[in-house]
């Protein structure tokens, strides 16, 4: 998302300035800001407005221009409807024929080099200017309503004023009169409440905050990870990170939104280019100001660094990548033999497999076709064995680095997308079955369903991926496993019985 260099970030319509005759007006209200969003005080600055008709590309039916000077606050404040007209007459607009949009377009240096700030949609003002020409409109007097009903047995406030605010409070109504000149309306413990704000020495400040950590950084992705410290006694609205390839970047750069709120928040950044350095900043804003964090500097590693290739004691070439800090095996182990070079056992039938208290392996229903596609199941003594399953270098995955792998990518409700590999069975480009629910393999992990051999018997290839870890569970004829399906986008940490034959996938020491 692009910012432009100067903002305008409050935009409040007050009520109609119903003059004795047409054109009328309606009332605007500002704050400009610079780029790191402190405001422009004391100095003249062009306005341009433009009303546009049925869409924000609509026909502009009436424009006009504006030189005011900004207060002590960077505060402007126009009737839209007066300034100096460039197109169309104000007071001829129909009002309730269409709809009608504002533009508003601003030149920091009082000239008439404009740039846009944003278009909405107006609302009650229109109506209200529509009113002083609508036959039979309403005067706005309640009392000169026919069939006005009487309220005084529903809301019963002694001693209300003109501008009082009025709201529930356990069980009856109650009255906050108004406030008084630079003092701000917040809730605490659940009540309104006025605080006088000064903008110079005031109990309220913009919020506080730093970038604490990055993760996951690779060739074209990196998590920054910040904490909002203080909100500065009010509501952060707004937060998130701009970035770039330029030092110091602003809201004219790159921006990210996170949400709202104190505490901490994390963004990842994706679709980076290879070996190249990146600045960030977090920004928080409050009803008092928007606050950026000192920049961080980060380097996106090279391909070469992020991808490679291990070799197990039996031959076979595996795809290996860097997904989360950790380096993981890419495709299924299909060894046959310990790293130490002695055989692993197999050629077990289903009730001899289920007996088994030593390392074995088996294909897939025994049939050597699917070897070089899910490569081989193995019981979790072979996964625990000390002779060695992984290629030298490389070990079993814990259960907290499965943890971290799946919270990495959004957690088990929606991780499975990005580790499983694309394509199905049906459309012959890929072997999960259809519909491979969310599969996009952005981690480059490549899941694969190569099923299970459960008390002997072969189940669910194609629609289930199973995987050991190197964990036991505390009851010992037990160890910890994860795994995908077709037809969810989430990943499953479970514990299965040891006997159980499942994938494996090593990560590099």
């Amino acid at each position: 998302m692009k910012r432009l260099l100067l903002s305008i970030v409050a935009i409040i319509f007050l009520n109609v300035s119903m003059q004795a005759q047409p054109p009328g007006g309606f009332n605007y209200q500002a704050v400009a800001r610079d780029d790191s969003g402190q405001p422009l005080v004391n100095q003249e600055i062009g306005i341009q407005i433009q009303l546009l008709k049925d869409s924000p590309d609509g026909a502009v039916v009436y424009e006009e221009l504006f030189f005011p000077e900004t207060n002590a606050h960077g505060l402007i404040q126009l009737i839209i409807g007066t300034g100096d007209s460039r197109t169309g007459d104000f007071s001829a607009i129909e009002w309730g024929a269409a709809t009608y949009y504002i533009e508003v377009a601003m030149d920091a240096d009082g000239g008439q080099q404009f740039q846009t700030m944003g278009t909405s949609q107006l609302m009650s003002v229109p109506y209200a200017l529509h009113s002083l020409t609508a036959a039979d409109s309403f005067s706005g007097d309640y009392g000169d309503l026919e069939n006005a009903p009487d309220l005084s047995q529903y809301i019963a406030i002694e001693g209300a004023q003109e501008g009082d605010l009025l709201f529930y409070h356990e069980d009856a109504w109650a009255r906050l009169p108004v406030g008084d000149e630079n003092q701000a309306l917040l809730v605490k413990n659940g009540l309104p409440q006025w605080v006088s704000v000064s903008f110079g020495d005031t109990d309220l400040f913009p919020p506080a905050l730093e970038i604490t950590s990055t993760s996951g950084v690779t060739a074209s992705q990196i998590i920054v990870h910040a904490e909002i410290t203080d909100d500065g006694g009010a509501h952060v609205t707004e937060r998130g990170f701009v970035w770039g390839e330029e030092e110091n970047p602003g809201f004219d750069d790159e921006v990210v939104e996170a949400g709202a709120g104190a505490g901490t928040y994390s963004s990842t950044f994706e679709d980076l280019e290879e070996s190249t350095t990146y600045y960030f900043r977090a920004f928080a804003t409050n009803g008092i100001g928007t606050t950026f964090s000192d920049q961080l500097a980060v380097t996106t590693l090279s391909e070469s660094d992020t991808t490679g290739t291990v070799t197990d004691v039996d031959g076979n070439v595996y795809e290996t990548k860097l997904i989360n800090d950790l380096w993981w095996m890419t495709e299924n182990l299909t060894t046959r033999k310990y790293r130490d070079g002695s055989d692993i056992a197999y050629g077990y039938d289903e009730d001899e497999w289920t007996d088994l208290t030593h390392g074995a392996w088996a294909y897939f229903n025994d049939d050597p076709q699917w070897d070089s596609i899910y490569g081989r199941l193995y019981n979790w003594y072979a996964v625990a064995d000390e002779r060695g399953l992984c290629p030298e270098g490389w070990r079993m995955p814990t259960d907290q680095e499965v943890q971290d792998l799946r919270d990495h990518f959004g957690g088990f409700g929606v991780a499975g997308g990005p580790l499983k590999e694309t394509g199905t069975a049906e459309d012959g480009d890929g072997y999960w079955r259809e519909p491979n629910e969310g599969a996009t393999n952005i981690s480059g992990f490549s899941a694969r369903p190569g099923g299970a051999r459960i008390h002997g018997v072969f189940f669910n290839r194609e629609t289930t991926g199973y995987f050991w870890t190197g964990d036991e569970h505390d009851d010992p004829d037990f160890a910890r496993n994860f795994l995908f399906t077709y037809d969810e986008s989430h990943m499953l940490r479970h514990i299965y019985r040891k006997h159980y034959g499942l994938s494996v996938r090593c990560v590099k020491d």
